[in-house]
This record gives structure tokens, sequence and C-alpha cells, in this order.
């Protein structure tokens, strides 16, 4: 094979619906000079018999089992034998366009980026009708841009994409040079990578063109199979922060990591299945807005007005002062509050919460002390 200018890595577990599109439209690309390094994370249905028969039609599909360990260990061990310049992250149920490969390689060579963004959208897995609500590019913030870097964009790196590793070509060189690899968390590892990656690119460049087609939360998918107990993704977001400290990168970004801390908290606090989820969900999040200082910006740095009236009251409040608070006319809020409100009071009178609650006064309220001090 000539030199292979990119390798597709794409994880795969107990995909055999959607397996053969996504790989036909990989091999399909206009752009020949590539490979698609598929992992087996330990299928128990037909995807490796789907991956053997394509292997054997084309050669530039490699195939590598291993025992189930998610999509960050697939990942990683697809990056460890990957001969591409670049890397482009798939998702085995979902599939892309003919010229994909060819457009943003191009784009990022004749730019000499270190990464290359691009725009999705997403696809009913129901009926594979396509969704036009869905972007996974923030073009707003990139249109006065024809290549960018995080000093740039400081306020809003980590919203001009997407948090998964799809939607986004990226110079192997810059994985290895900056050590960037999954962390071993089965939910919320693409948030280290991929933003960390923004972060250490010497030139980011971008195409407001939607060539991935995204299969909106299809749980079988190794990749979007979320255990609906995690908390991992706020432990992500701690590393995450972690690492930008390490680099003395944090200060400039700041507010971009704040808010995207609100948008996955808020996220993962609001879908949370049970009552001790919930709780769990509830105190990590609060343990960030308050380590963060929220209530110290204004409202319009949060771009979204429920974030800033929420995070106010969670920085302040236990969760059923918070659930009853923020009641709203949303259904599934107001569910949660009947199914759980009784709950919540019978653990908020228990002495092993009156105790945690006296233990993070002190510091809760040392911390508002000093800030009026200011």
């Amino acid at each position: 094979m000539n030199q292979v200018k990119v390798s597709i890595i794409v994880p795969v577990f107990n995909v055999e619906r959607y397996l053969l599109r996504c790989l036909e439209s990989l091999l399909a690309q206009s752009e020949k000079a590539i490979e698609v390094v598929c992992v087996d994370d330990g299928s128990e249905d037909n995807s490796a018999g789907i991956l053997k028969k394509l292997q054997q039609r084309d050669n530039r599909l490699h195939i590598v089992s291993q025992p189930n360990q998610g999509a960050g260990f697939a990942r990683n061990t697809g990056m460890s034998i990957a001969q591409g310049e670049y890397i482009l992250f798939v998702d085995a149920d979902d599939y892309v366009d003919q010229y994909l490969v060819e457009r943003v390689y191009r784009r990022a060579v004749t730019e000499r980026a270190d990464i290359c963004l691009f725009d999705a959208k997403g696809i009913s897995p129901e009926n594979g009708k396509k969704q036009d609500w869905f972007h996974a590019l923030r073009a707003d913030f990139l249109q006065n841009f024809e290549t960018v870097t995080y000093k740039d964009l400081p306020k809003h790196i980590f919203q001009i994409t997407v948090t998964a590793p799809w939607g986004k070509l990226i110079k192997r060189q810059l994985l290895r040079d900056h050590a960037l690899t999954f962390p071993h968390y089965k939910t919320g590892q693409d948030i280290v990578v991929s933003m960390l990656a923004l972060v250490f690119a010497q030139k980011i460049t971008w195409l407001n063109e939607r060539l991935y087609f995204y299969t909106i939360e299809q749980e079988s998918s190794i990749s979007k199979k979320v255990s609906p107990a995690s908390c991992e993704p706020f432990f992500a977001l701690q590393e995450l922060q972690g690492r930008l400290v390490a680099e003395n990168k944090f200060n400039d970004v700041s507010q971009s990591f704040m808010v995207l801390c609100l948008e996955k908290g808020f996220y993962l606090l609001d879908s949370s299945p049970t009552v001790s989820v919930f709780i769990k969900r509830y105190y990590l999040l609060q343990h960030l807005i308050l380590s963060l200082n929220t209530t110290g910006y204004t409202q319009e740095i949060f771009m979204n007005e429920n974030y800033y009236q929420r995070a106010k009251i969670i920085a302040k409040k236990d969760p059923v002062s918070y659930l009853f608070a923020t009641r709203t006319n949303d259904l599934a809020h107001q569910l949660l509050l009947q199914k759980t409100s009784t709950e919540l009071q019978t653990i908020s009178r228990s002495f092993s919460y009156k105790i945690g609650l006296c233990i993070t006064c002190l510091p809760r309220l040392l911390k508002e002390f000093l800030r009026r001090c200011r």
C-alpha cells in the first residue's frame, strides 16, 4: 500500500445491524490512501463475521480483537497500530459521506493544521431519517476565522465542536507528542482526549459541511452505551481540569471549561434514573460549581440563562431544596419530583446526611465570606 494518509479507527461492539453500512461508507471513500482499523471489543453478535468477510474483499481493513473493555480501550488499541498521517474516529453505528476523508484531509494539509473540524447530521435509529436539528460544529464561533488556536477563542474553545472523538480529523503526531490516550472510563473518556487536542493544536481549521451521519442514542453501540448510573463523566472533567492546570493553560480556558462542566453536568443530572444516582451526581456537580466559583460570573458568560439560574441554586442548596426550587412545567421533571421527594426527605433527615452537610457547610460559608471581602 502507498503511504497511508488517514487511519480510520472504529471501535466495534455488538453492532451487526449497522456495521456493514458503516464500513462500506469508509471503504468507498474517494480518497483511497486510507486504512480502516476495526477493534472488536468482545462482540457477542455477528460483528466479527461481518468484519472478516469485508477484510477478504479489501485489505485496507485491519481487525484487532480484544476482550470487552470499552470504547476508550478500543480506540487506544487502534491508535497504537495506526500508520496514517492523520487519525479519524468513527462509531460503528454511524456512517460518513463518500468525500469526507478527501475533503477534510485536503483542508488540513492546505492549512497545515493539526485538526480539521467538520459538521454532522443526526440519523434516527428507527427509520434512518436525517435530523436537520443536529449539529456537531458551532460555525458561529468560527465564521470569522480560516484557522484558530485556543488563544483565539479562549472563552469558547470547548464549545466549537462535540466532545465525542468523531467530527474531527486529528494529526497522529499531535496525539503522540502530548501522550493523548483515552482514560479507562466506560463513559465520558472522550471528553479528555477531544478537548485536550483542541488546546494543544497549533492550528485548527474547519469545514462547515455535514459529512458525518450520527445515529442518535443507539444504545447497543460501544461508544453510546452509557450506564444509567455512571458518574464517570464527572471524573473525566476533573481529569481534564487537572491536565489543563498542569500544562498552565487552565486560566486561559476556565470560562469555556465552566460552560462545558455545566452542559455535561446538567445533562447527567436531568437523566438520573434513581434517587441515589441523582444525589451522587448532584454533589459532584455542586463540587464543580463551587470549585469553579461559577456564582462569581455574570449571566452573559453562561451562554444559557437556565444554567446560570440552576448553578446559583445548586451552589447553595441541598438536593431536596433544589428539586423544589427548580419546579417547572416539564413533565419529566415533575415525575422525578413526585417520585423522589418523599425518599429525598427521608434521606435528608438521616444522621449520615446531616453529618455530611455539616462537614461541607464550613468550607462553603468560608468561601462565600472570602468572596464578599474581595
